[in-house]
């Protein structure tokens, strides 16, 4: 899995920075696009078995229609009489709704070229070419109790929701992290410190532009770099990439929580950076701190007490 993950987009990525830090004059770069970018590319190539190329064309289609596309949502929720027909009197849906539909038809064509490759697999007798990715296992999925599969349409949903989450998600829990890097220099420098201490530096003229040379790989950090987990746990709660957990409707017959009773039919969304950031679970709850991480006697509870992936106290 990590070496499909590092050749579908992160050597991709490492290598336009590494060009771009070669420039006279380096330009600025955009850190969320580049790594909402290369993660729409991982989650393609495990999703569909392709590959996109972002950071290799620096084509950033696919990343300006998550944008569109995570405006429109909200909006559509809070004001759904705003689908349809008024969709073009207001610019931010009619652009979430291309970017949804565009996506759409990204999903409906990877899934007629797999058809179809599925079709020459079976006439040749030689299955090997088929892709062992998350688009085949729902294809070769059977409903347990009817016997059903999925249809084409179905899978085109579902893996919308695969690409999407995991490509979006993970895109902005990168830039958090360094932006937590960045506005807290200590930090910076404490890591820094760390990563040179277990590899061996190289000199700035002689780093390749080319990541296949000088890679470190997921096997060579592992229990090695304990400050850089903390850096990623801390960021993840305190910069939590989605601002709400998925809603819920409370049954007809209302809902009691604590000291309070909630009338059926409401709908509950947990708020995901107030639990984060909330004083009775965190000591300085409002302050980026990757060493609470290093320091606490009871990983489970702070672990648990993190409502990023939804768990929460």
């Amino acid at each position: 899995m990590e070496g499909a993950i590092q050749d579908s987009g992160v050597n991709s990525l490492i290598k336009k920075l590494l060009q771009m830090c070669h420039q006279e004059q380096a330009p600025e770069v955009n850190l969320y696009k580049e790594f909402v970018g290369v993660t729409f590319d991982v989650m393609r190539y495990l999703v569909f078995g392709q590959a996109f190329g972002t950071a290799e064309q620096n084509d950033m289609t696919v990343v300006n229609w998550l944008g569109d596309y995570f405006i429109y949502v909200p909006m559509i929720r809070a004001l759904p009489i705003l689908k349809g027909r008024l969709a073009n009197l207001v610019p931010p849906v009619r652009w979430g709704e291309m970017a949804k539909n565009s996506m759409s038809q990204l999903a409906m064509d990877a899934i007629s070229r797999r058809r179809a490759l599925l079709a020459t697999a079976n006439c040749d007798g030689d299955l090997d070419m088929v892709p062992n990715d998350i688009l085949q296992l729902m294809i070769e999925a059977t409903d347990p109790n009817s016997g059903e599969k999925l249809s084409d349409i179905d899978l085109a949903s579902k893996s919308l929701i695969q690409l999407i989450a995991g490509s979006d998600s993970t895109g902005c829990a990168l830039t958090w992290v360094m932006y937590g890097l960045l506005t807290h220099p200590e930090c910076y420098r404490r890591l820094e410190s760390e990563v040179l201490g277990a590899f061996q530096p190289i000199p700035s003229h002689n780093i390749s532009p080319d990541p296949d040379v000088d890679l470190i790989s997921h096997d060579d950090v592992k229990n090695r770099l304990p400050y850089l987990e903390a850096v990623i746990q801390e960021a993840l709660r305190f910069y939590p990439p989605a601002a709400t957990a998925v809603p819920r409707t409370v049954p007809p017959e209302g809902l009691t929580t604590g000291f309070y009773f909630i009338p059926g039919g409401y709908m509950l969304e947990a708020p995901i950076y107030t639990i984060n950031h909330s004083p009775p679970a965190f000591e300085r709850a409002d302050e980026f701190t990757p060493e609470r991480w290093l320091e606490t006697a009871d990983m489970n509870t702070l672990k648990q007490s993190t409502f990023t992936f939804l768990s929460g106290p």
